[in-house]
């Protein structure tokens, strides 16, 4: 029998003026004060904060005002909570103002006001001296050594002072030792002590239209090494950089499908496995509606052009200048729109056809070359289109093609609906659904074992037996809801088949039935036993491991992928892993993984695959970067050359504008002049490596400014 919540007794400090304002669903814009320095938050009418939504527990978290902060705890909730995108397990976690607090998939900001009046609970950490110089770099600082102080003019003073003197120094000593003990000592502080992460595009709470790609750029020091920077995205792990040195700056290109406010989360670990995060919120609108215009968006690309990369170069788009010193209104400065609120979300289209494919819409391949998808009227269930899906599998392997086009549905729908055109291939025609806890699910209407039009459902059960799983993201076994369509996936079966052919799909529909998914999933005709190859829901083992590409080239990624059931454990290259999921990886040379699995009889089996690079790539990005000196009109730069040889020059950005500044020989490495700014004008700089195979990742970005006018 469970505990009955006993409230804590409230604390005699008042709270200041604090609000929680709502960042998700029907919350959005709504302001919730917290009155009191012990709060019950739930679902339940007992609650000091009642939050009605289904993904909220009924005693879900307490917040308690201590000190100056609050303070977040997990009652053990069904969706958990999370502070800043970070799970809160165990003890308390502090959330400051302006900190996002997650209730499931729920999303508030902390807002707070008359900060300057109270005591922090997390005091400030002593920061290092100023540069010897005119210019504020950002990170790292480049702390010189200090004069050594005058010689004393009043000597005499200590001699009167005598032991009074000696028992001051003593005094300021303990007192100094006391404030290092308590930063040392304090949750949290040395999880940040030494390590600084940033992001450093997009800006926080900007706004853009649905369909735009942003590239998010964050950078990470640590003076006793960092060892990776993660990329997370709503909770989901977008992208991993590992890393042996000090400083780091990484690129992720990142298209804004889903209306409705996201978290961008960077995270830092360093040498000794600590981590600190960095946060920023995107808004993004529906195509059509008040914001950002598609035109001003201007990601960084990718090099060399034409070939996909993970990781985006800062490279100038076309028309920009080679050189040219920042003005007080660039009129080719691509901008974001920053939006104070979040009140102007869409709305997500309502139960029922979603799509009937009467209106022109962008449906963007996956990585997988294995087919195509467009709008056509060879055939239509409906009015005069419907989507033609043509497909090529060209293997005796795992062959699949992905299609995403991303729509938000509105209620709590159990079921997609579509009708299909089939060929009897009886390959698998699934759906991607992603949820609000940022978990993306792939569900399955069947195989289209059929010809002609058929009726067929996608019963979104995350119990349902394989081709229904996890695909990306946090996975707590259920769909928390509301909800986004994000793809349809064609699937070959068996997986030595290898051919092409074509079918339809028209009315895409969500329902919601309220009845529970049959024992097997349903298809539209009944289905033949799948072929051995193909994984089974029987009792016996299940083990399918493959990867979208074996063959890259220097600088590329794959991503891994594996489906396995009715087994104990599964490790991959000695850690563990779910019975069903991806991981991107970036080898370097060629690199064999290992899926290990435990069957249910303790006895093992392995799958290896192999991950072959070819040619040579871009050299490694130059790291270090510092400003040295800062003139009216410019600066001296200096850096680290990691290309070993293998750069035929390096590039100089301005972030702000996303424009090159000045390019310069291998020979004037490490020291690099640039001249022709504006004075009194704030600079960030990164600097890239190129070669005849392409550009390299930005430097770390530094930040500077020209000395005042004359």
């Amino acid at each position: 029998m469970a505990t009955p919540y006993q409230p804590e007794t409230p604390q005699s400090e008042a709270p200041s003026p604090s609000w929680l304002v709502g960042q998700s669903d029907r919350f959005a814009g709504r302001r919730f004060e917290l009155v009191s320095p012990g709060l019950l938050v739930g679902r339940g009418d007992d609650c000091d904060l009642v939050f009605d939504d289904p993904q909220v527990s009924r005693h879900h978290a307490r917040l308690t005002w201590e000190s100056g902060s609050w303070f977040v705890e997990d009652l053990r909730s069904t969706n958990g909570t999370r502070v800043n995108g970070i799970p809160v397990t165990g003890q308390r976690h502090l959330l400051n103002s302006g900190g996002l607090l997650s209730l499931g998939g729920v999303r508030f900001q902390l807002e707070m006001t008359g900060l300057e009046d109270t005591v922090v609970a997390q005091p400030p950490r002593p920061q290092p001296a100023d540069p010897p110089m005119t210019v504020p770099i950002s990170r790292p600082p480049a702390v010189s050594p200090q004069p050594e102080p005058a010689a004393a003019t009043g000597s005499s003073f200590w001699a009167t002072l005598g032991g009074t003197g000696v028992l001051i120094v003593g005094l300021i000593a303990l007192a100094l030792a006391g404030v290092v003990a308590w930063l040392l000592l304090w949750p949290g502080v040395e999880q940040a002590r030494g390590l600084q992460v940033n992001i450093e595009s997009p800006a926080d709470g900007i706004q853009v239209t649905e369909g735009n790609t942003l590239t998010i750029i964050a950078t990470a020091t640590d003076q006793e090494g960092l060892s990776r920077l993660e990329i997370w995205i709503d909770d989901a792990l977008a992208q991993v950089t590992p890393a042996e040195t000090s400083s780091l700056a990484v690129n992720h290109l990142w298209t804004a499908h889903t209306p409705g406010s996201h978290l961008i989360i960077a995270r830092a670990y360093n040498a000794e496995g600590q981590s600190s995060d960095a946060l920023a919120t995107v808004v993004v609108t529906a195509s059509g509606s008040a914001g950002a215009s598609p035109t001003s968006d201007q990601p960084l690309t990718s090099s060399p052009a034409g070939e996909a990369s993970v990781a985006a170069t800062l490279t100038p788009g076309p028309g920009t200048s080679t050189a040219g010193p920042d003005t007080p209104t660039p009129t080719a400065q691509p901008t974001y729109t920053p939006q104070p609120t979040y009140t102007s979300i869409p709305q997500p289209a309502p139960l029922g056809v979603f799509n009937d494919f009467e209106t022109p819409a962008t449906w963007k391949r996956g990585d997988q070359p294995n087919g195509a998808f467009e709008r056509s009227d060879a055939q239509a269930h409906s009015s005069g289109f419907s989507g033609h899906l043509s497909y090529n599998f060209p293997t005796s392997g795992n062959d699949f093609v992905v299609f995403m086009w991303s729509q938000a549905l509105d209620g709590q729908p159990d079921q997609i609906r579509a009708w299909v055109y089939g060929d009897g291939s009886g390959h698998f025609l699934n759906a991607w659904v992603k949820d609000n806890a940022g978990q993306t699910w792939q569900f399955t209407f069947g195989q289209v074992e059929h010809t002609g039009w058929e009726h067929m459902t996608a019963y979104l059960d995350p119990d349902q037996p394989w081709p229904t799983g996890h695909i990306s993201g946090p996975d707590n076994g259920l769909v928390d809801y509301p909800i986004s369509f994000q793809a349809l996936v064609f699937d070959d079966v068996p997986d030595a088949y290898g051919g092409s052919g074509d079918i339809y799909v028209d009315d895409l529909e969500s329902v919601q039935a309220g009845s529970p998914a049959p024992a097997t999933t349903p298809t539209s005709t009944p289905r033949a036993e799948p072929p051995s190859e193909t994984p089974t829901p029987s009792a016996s083992a299940s083990v399918d491991f493959r990867a979208d590409r074996t063959t890259l080239a220097a600088g590329e990624c794959t991503t891994l992928r594996w489906d396995v059931e009715n087994v104990r454990e599964v490790y991959l290259d000695g850690g563990g892993v779910a019975g069903h999921g991806t991981r991107e990886v970036c080898p370097s040379a060629d690199t064999t993984y290992t899926l290990h699995v435990v069957l249910t009889d303790g006895s093992t089996t392995d799958r290896e695959l192999t991950i072959t690079v070819t040619g040579d790539g871009p050299p490694p990005a130059p790291s270090n970067l510092s400003i040295a000196i800062a003139t009216s009109n410019g600066f001296g730069l200096s850096f680290t050359d990691n290309s070993g040889g293998t750069a035929n020059g390096f590039r100089l950005y301005n972030v702000n504008t996303l424009t090159l500044m000045q390019a310069y020989p291998t020979a004037a490495a490490p020291n690099l002049p640039i001249s022709g700014l504006n004075c009194g004008t704030t600079y960030r700089l990164a600097l890239t490596a190129f070669n005849a195979n392409g550009e390299s990742g930005p430097s770390n970005v530094v930040e500077g400014t020209t000395s005042s006018c004359p």
